[in-house]
């Protein structure tokens, strides 16, 4: 009797759902860990190319009003004129209008603008960008200051 117990070498029900259970768990934690990287990731990628864009529209409208003559803020409007051309909010993106040609800085996919407000202090222009992700996750805003060399600049 002792022979046969020996030669047995298969494994019992228990054991077979027990590796199961314990199998279970391993793959679950292992999903779950696997899940929030994915997440933290997609997350981590979306706000830096929302500050991707702002980063390239501030750089963008802070080389365009450098050196710019003749600054116009129309204050209703959130559109600022200089001698070369305009910037404004179009359609939830900032538009750079140069010798009647619009060009879009940033893309709708990315950010949506809802405010573009520019205020003078001396030769110094305050720049305010604010705009939401496409999928609602709060508002982005960025805020600087620009340093005017050719100063002459105009409110309406």
């Amino acid at each position: 009797m002792n022979r046969s117990r020996l030669e047995n070498d298969g494994m019992t029900l228990v054991e077979l759902l027990l590796t199961i259970s314990i199998l279970g768990i391993a793959l679950s934690l292992l999903f779950s860990f696997l899940n929030f990287n994915y997440a933290t990731f997609n997350r981590i990628s979306s706000t830096y190319s929302i500050q991707t864009s702002l980063d390239y529209a501030s750089r963008t409208i802070e080389r365009e009003l450098k050196y710019a003559e003749d600054i116009k803020i129309r204050e209703n409007t959130g559109e600022i004129e200089y001698s070369n051309g305009s910037i404004f909010v179009k359609e939830g993106q900032i538009v750079l209008k140069k010798a009647n040609k619009e060009r879009a800085i940033t893309k709708k996919d990315t950010i949506i603008i809802h405010t573009l407000r520019f205020e003078f202090d001396e030769n110094l222009l305050s720049v305010e960008i604010v705009g939401v992700s496409p999928d609602s996750k709060g508002d982005h805003k960025v805020k600087y200051t620009i340093g005017l060399l050719n100063m002459n600049t105009k409110d309406e």
